[in-house]
């Protein structure tokens, strides 16, 4: 938990940081107020030569989650916010498999959030010695209240 926190305070303070695979990459929308951050983990032993990416980049989620996620009006009418950390699974093929909440926010926004994952269109998976490896991503959705 301390691991996440310090970690999204860097990323809110910087607003580009590196970690153990890459990138993390940040995306603001716009929807009362959702904020999306990406990062891929794979296996400390190994990592991947192209991460996977979901298809148009970081606009391209950004889109994605812009159109496809409603802010839960009990979330809204409650002023809940924070943040609902998802894992998901890119398969080899880039079908998105394995979606479950790993820091939950309740009153809805978690469901908001699964909801918008389960629904995503299959990815660009990552590569490994020139073939498709499966990845797990961790999808962080800020909400906020404005």
């Amino acid at each position: 938990m301390k691991r996440y926190i310090s970690l999204f305070s860097f990323i809110f303070i910087s607003g580009y940081c590196l970690s153990q695979t890459g990138d993390i990459n940040t995306i603001v929308v716009r929807k009362p107020k959702i904020v999306d951050t990406i990062t891929t983990v794979l296996p400390p032993l190994w990592e991947p030569d192209t991460p996977a990416q979901f298809p148009g980049g970081q606009d391209g989620l950004s889109q994605y989650v812009h159109r496809h996620i409603e802010y839960p009006k009990k979330a809204m009418d409650d002023s809940i916010q924070g943040t609902v950390i998802l894992q998901l699974t890119i398969k080899a093929d880039g079908k998105v498999g394995n979606v479950k909440v790993v820091k939950s926010l309740g009153s809805g926004c978690d469901e908001a959030a699964l909801d918008m994952a389960k629904g995503m269109p299959a990815w660009i998976s990552a590569h490994h010695q020139g073939k498709h490896v499966e990845s797990d991503v961790y999808l962080p959705v800020v909400f906020l209240v404005q």
